[in-house]
This record gives C-alpha cells, structure tokens and sequence, in this order.
C-alpha cells in the first residue's frame, strides 16, 4: 500500500498490545453432556418439525456434542500456540469512533521474531447482520480465528456496527485497510490476503472480494485479494433459503432480517447479493433467478396467450434499469478463488450456496469447490474439524498457486516461506 494511505492506518500502539498479547491455554474438556430429549409435548413437536427440514431430532444435544469436540480439538491444535491481542481500534486517529464495534482481534501463532511474511486472513463473525460479535463462540470467530493461527496464518477478527446495510460494509472496508496497512507488525505479510466470513459474515466476506468496497485504488491492486471463504453465508438477499418449507423460511427471514436492515429497494438487494453481482458479472440480464410460478406464468403468456402475467422480478429489474437503479452497481473484473462451505443442516443456505457456486461458474469458468458438513447445524460447522481441514487445505492451495505464479515471473516472495500453512494437529 502507498506510504501516505499506510500511515494513515497504520497503529502505533500496535507494538505494545502485542507484548501484552494473551496466550491460548486450551479448555477444560471431559465434561459429560447431560442426556437430553423432548420434556413436554411443545419440545416433540419442536424437534419433529427440525427433523421435518432436515435437521437432527435433537439439535441442542447435537450443538453440545459438537461444542465439546471444538473444545477438545482447539486444545489440541491450538494451546500455547495462539496468542491473541484484544481490543484493538480500526478507526484513523482523529475518526469518530463507535466504540467495541469498530475494534478487533488479532490471533498470531506464537513464534517471536519468525513470525514474519505469513498468509494474512480478516475473518467475519455472523449473526444476521443484527447480532453477534467477534468474540461469541455460538458464531464462530474465535474458533476459526485460533484455527488458522494455529495453521500458521495471522487472522483479524473485527466487529462491526450491526442493523444496517449502510455502517456494516463500511466498518469491514476498514478493517480490512487496517489489517492490511499493520499487516507487517502483525508478522503477516500484506500480498497474502484472504477473507473469510460466517453466515452474514460470509455475505460481508463474499462482496469484499467481489465487489466495489476494495476495488483501486481504495486498495491497490498489488493488495488484491487472494482467495475467499464462505461458510455457511448468506449469498442473495432474494429467497436464499431452499429445502423444505421453503416459502415459510424466506417469509421469516424477509421479515425479521433483510428488510430491517436492506430494505426492499431492488438495487440495494442486487449491490449486497454476491450472487446477484456474479449474475451480472456473468452477462444475466437480471441479478436475481426467476421463481417457478415466475416462469410458469410468462410462459404462459408468451404461449397460450391465456393470462397477462408479467414475471414480477422482471418487472422490477426493468423498472430499475429505467430508473438508474442498477447503473450504480459495481463489481470486480475477476472474481478470487472462492470456498464455500455449508452444515448439512443449514436452515436451506445449502440451496443458496449452490446458486452462488453456479453464478460465480457462469462469470469466471470455474465452479468454486462447494463441501456439505455432515451432522453439523448452521453454528456447529464452524467448529467441525472437516471445515477446519478445508479451510487450511484451500488456503495452502492458493498460497502454491501464488508461489507458482511468481516463481514463473521471476520474483521472490518477501517474508517466510518455510510451512505457511502448518498440517492439521
């Protein structure tokens, strides 16, 4: 990055926070888990309707069983391995600032004055755009943050202020500048970066890396990102949510998440849905898939001539385009390898996983490689050890790519090249 934009973000305090820096000890692990089953005719009927869409007869006994094994295994792999400096600002100096919301967490394998020239991952915390933080276990962050330090990698675990689609990508932009601009102090090197996000994290991480938010020069080019990771996101903003009971699971999550925060505003849906803005990038002429009764109905009209239905999506790109709505929208030229991962139950963001798959297939000629967790719900598949390995596997991947790349162009990579991606514990 530029000199004068590295000084801008760049925290001169960051060297003493790092001397402080906590020191991972593991977990406690053998707690027995308490025998649960449904306790009153609600709780049966409870469970029956998750089994109904496709999840465990028993999702609490199966979040604790997984929880547990998290536990054992971050122990393992990560005690006295991992250090983690808490609290840090993102914000300029002379910026306002929204307090715990616009701060991070750095997690560094321990290593001292090795620690120099690693793989550079900024990891976002889920919670439906509404909830969540960086360091709440149920969404994943510190879990995949101490993972990919354990691997061998830096990574920034941010906040960011929650409600609104207007503050959100803001604070993300940021934290990103700020991780990349510290990126040396960390010990990490700022040509490596990888993004990475749960749930509403994994939409927040997906347009970061196709997207305008880091687009040069706000991040030159040099800085580009080099690979994306999706776990369980949220890719379309328009009926993501597949499998059963389809209608009544994009009914609640209309009502309780995208409208509260994105509103109904077709180009607004269109510039935070990845999947819309890889549509686009692919040559659609919409950014989002028509619904069947959509195509049944212009069908019918384009044929028999029996009834005069207009497809109502298209209906509003159109009225969109009239309008200006969608010249604003942005995306990158290229797209950067991307990973996706979602739960076996997965509340049906496997559906919208596969669709974005898909788009990004259309735009770029390559299928991003697409995992199902199995016996793990939309929380746990942050902690199974199969995403864990995935995670390290494809990051190892793109760092051999890279290397190949160089070495072809004739230029060394700055920093350590012994084992930037340690082999799973």
């Amino acid at each position: 990055m530029p000199e004068d934009k590295v000084r801008q973000w760049r925290d001169a305090s960051l060297p003493s926070r790092i001397a402080r820096a906590e020191l991972f000890a593991g977990y406690e692990t053998g707690a027995q888990r308490s025998q649960r089953g449904p306790r009153s005719v609600a709780e049966a009927a409870f469970f029956t309707t998750i089994k109904l869409t496709g999840g465990p007869w028993d999702p609490m006994a199966q979040t604790e069983d997984a929880l547990e094994a998290m536990r054992r295994l971050q122990t393992a792999q990560a005690a006295g391995k991992v250090l983690c400096v808490r609290d840090v600002p993102y914000v300029r100096p002379g910026e306002t600032r929204h307090g715990e919301r616009q701060q991070l967490d750095a997690y560094l394998p321990t290593g001292g004055g090795d620690r120099r020239g690693l793989p550079l991952v900024v990891h976002f915390h889920g919670g439906g755009w509404q909830d969540g933080d960086r360091d709440d276990e149920m969404f994943g962050a510190p879990a995949v943050a101490r993972s990919h330090a354990s691997a061998g990698c830096v990574c920034v675990a941010p906040s960011y202020r929650l409600g609104s689609h207007k503050t959100f990508m803001v604070d993300a932009q940021r934290a990103v500048l700020w991780a990349v601009a510290n990126a040396e102090a960390l010990g990490a090197d700022p040509r490596r970066l990888y993004l990475s996000g749960h749930s509403a994290g994994g939409n927040i991480a997906a347009l970061l890396g196709i997207g305008p938010w880091l687009l040069p020069p706000v991040l030159p080019a040099e800085y580009r990102v080099k690979g994306v990771i999706g776990i369980s996101g949220v890719y379309t903003l328009r009926r993501p949510l597949g499998g059963p009971m389809a209608g009544y699971k994009n009914g609640i999550f209309d009502r309780y998440l995208r409208k509260p925060v994105f509103g109904d505003d077709v180009a607004t849906l269109t510039q935070f849905s990845p999947s819309a803005l890889a549509r686009l990038g692919g040559g659609k002429a919409t950014p989002f898939k028509p619904r069947w009764s959509d195509v049944l109905g212009r069908l019918a009209h384009d044929t028999l001539s029996i009834v005069a239905v207009r497809p109502p999506d298209a209906a509003e790109h159109e009225s969109a385009k009239a309008a200006g709505g969608l010249a604003g929208v942005r995306w990158a030229d290229e797209a950067p390898p991307v990973l996706l991962i979602n739960a076996s139950w997965d509340l049906g963001l496997e559906d919208d996983g596969r669709h974005f798959a898909k788009a990004l297939k259309a735009w770029t000629g390559v299928k991003p490689a697409h995992h199902i967790i199995p016996n793990t719900n939309h929380a746990t598949v942050t902690w199974d050890e199969r995403s864990i390995r995935l995670c390290r596997d494809f990051i190892a991947a793109c760092e051999g790519e890279a290397a190949a790349h160089e070495a072809a162009r004739g230029r060394a990579r700055p920093g350590r090249e012994d084992g930037a991606i340690a082999a799973a514990a």
